[in-house]
């Protein structure tokens, strides 16, 4: 079977190690998230089978990893599984104390919102052991665009006037997540959006998917 190889691609000031990578920081850029391209590489797993691993992105104001793939059969579970362990994985973990890496394939088409498949693992000291909350654990979630105020309305503003609104960390999105799983799911599926009516469709999202898919490398254009 023959392999195509990516085409490596500039763009923001970085050069994407494929098209997609690129494609996919559009998406980003276009929402207003913040993203390191391969901040750095680690060495993850326990002691005696430890292996090297460097991330595609890191989402600071999500707190999450991402991994691109636009072939499934080239993902590696088992190293997914190491990255996100809370002591000998990449660390940084989520409010949430879990330490997640989100997987992006090809840009979904706009029109829906969709599903993205999410590895993830529990740090908080009470799971370290003998509970299901501690295993590597699959999720979907979506991208919401975050609201840059919120209002007395909308909660948790009890000390606001009704005239009042509260600005809000510029976080650009938001991540919903639908459901988690000890069970792995189909390794075709990973890579694979999935459109979903669990969330409503986010215009700006739906944008963002709109742009990144546009987007045009060939011959020095700018997407």
């Amino acid at each position: 079977m023959t392999t195509i190889a990516p085409i490596e691609t500039e763009y923001a000031g970085h050069r994407f190690r494929s098209r997609l990578e690129a494609r996919w920081c559009v998406f980003f850029n276009s929402l207003g998230i913040r993203w390191e391209y391969e901040p750095q590489g680690y060495e993850i797993g326990p002691e005696g089978s430890r292996r090297r691993y460097l991330p595609d992105f890191y989402l600071p104001t999500l707190g999450t990893w991402v991994e691109v793939k636009g072939d499934p059969m080239h993902l590696d579970l088992q190293l997914l599984g190491d990255a996100v362990h809370p002591k000998t994985g990449l660390g940084r973990p989520n409010p949430y104390y879990e330490t997640t890496v989100l997987i992006l394939g090809p840009i979904p088409e706009p029109g829906s919102a969709h599903l993205h498949w999410m590895v993830s693992q529990q740090g908080y000291a009470p799971c370290d052991q003998f509970c299901a909350c501690a295993d590597v654990q699959y999720s979907q979630v979506a991208f919401l665009a975050a609201p840059k105020y919120i209002t007395p309305d909308m909660g948790g503003t009890e000390l606001l006037q009704d005239w009042e609104l509260a600005a809000l960390p510029d976080l650009g999105a938001v991540i919903y997540q639908s459901g988690r799983s000890r069970l792995k799911p189909q390794i075709a599926d990973l890579t694979r959006s999935q459109e979903t009516g669990i969330v409503p469709i986010s215009r700006r999202v739906d944008e963002a998917y709109t742009a990144a898919r546009r987007a045009r490398f060939e011959h020095g254009e700018s997407p």
